[in-house]
């Protein structure tokens, strides 16, 4: 039997096996042989797929640490995908499985815009209801100041009417009293000109005629009776009426100022 298969290894031009006097060792039987072949290549296969969860293992462990954010994450994620597709795992599993969470979050999303929403038009119908209400009332107490004015400045101009009538120096007096206002004594020296009291005064004075403001220095003011109408006021200055007091001042700074002009030249 060895010398005929040497002599079919050398007609097929295959390699001849060694001998079992030089290895030392029994050859196993056909059937023996087919199945210790068949225990080692399981025994392979257990030990890939070993190898190959192990490494699943680990890269599952990277991908939970700091080290794999962002681009090493998808990384990682690719290699679960192959390496699931090795032990079973399902790609589309996973999609569908996130799909499916994705469309929840829109339906709760969806479902909160519409409370929102019916939130926001109660909202705007209170407002405008607020809003109507606040305008009538408005327009209410407008129509009621407005009366309010009327009949009080009806009263005051009675009022007014009644003192002219009682007190025929009334109107003069209003008369003195804006006259002060106007030429620059403030409130309380007004009412103390008003109440006939001579007033020491030092500021200036100012002349609507001349549209300016002379200076008055510890000048006597004093609201007296005109001497020529009982019933008339008459502000002065020094003892001089105050239109004959602006205008010497208006004269005495002309003078000045034509000296002035003349030392010049």
């Amino acid at each position: 039997m060895s010398e005929m298969q040497t002599i079919l290894a050398e007609a097929l031009d295959m390699e001849r096996g060694t001998a079992k006097e030089r290895t030392g060792r029994e050859h196993l039987e056909r059937t023996d042989y087919i199945i210790a072949k068949q225990k080692q290549e399981a025994e392979k296969a257990r030990a890939a797929k070993e190898r190959t969860e192990a490494e699943l293992k680990a890269v599952k462990s990277e991908l939970k640490t700091e080290k794999l954010k962002n681009s090493a994450a998808e990384v990682g994620t690719t290699i679960l995908d192959g390496i699931g597709s090795m032990i079973g795992t399902s790609k589309v599993k996973r999609q569908e499985l996130e799909i499916g969470r994705l469309q929840h979050e829109l339906s709760t999303r969806d479902k909160s815009i519409e409370i929102l929403q019916t939130k926001i038009q109660t909202m705007q119908s209170e407002h405008s209801r607020e809003l109507t209400t606040m305008q009538a009332r408005h327009v209410t107490e407008t129509a009621n100041m407005k009366k309010q004015y009327e009949k009080d400045l009806f009263f005051l101009q009675s009022v007014v009417r009644k003192a002219l009538a009682w007190f025929p120096r009334f109107r003069e007096m209003l008369r003195m009293d804006e006259l002060c206002r106007k030429v620059g004594f403030n409130d309380e020296q007004t009412e103390a000109l008003i109440g006939g009291k001579p007033l020491r005064y030092n500021g200036t004075l100012y002349s609507e005629t001349h549209r300016k403001r002379f200076n008055a220095e510890n000048v006597i003011a004093r609201i007296v009776s005109d001497e020529t109408n009982s019933r008339k006021f008459g502000l002065k200055i020094d003892g001089i009426p105050i239109v004959r007091w602006f205008r010497e001042q208006a004269e005495r700074l002309h003078h000045s100022v034509r000296l002035e002009y003349n030392r010049k030249r």
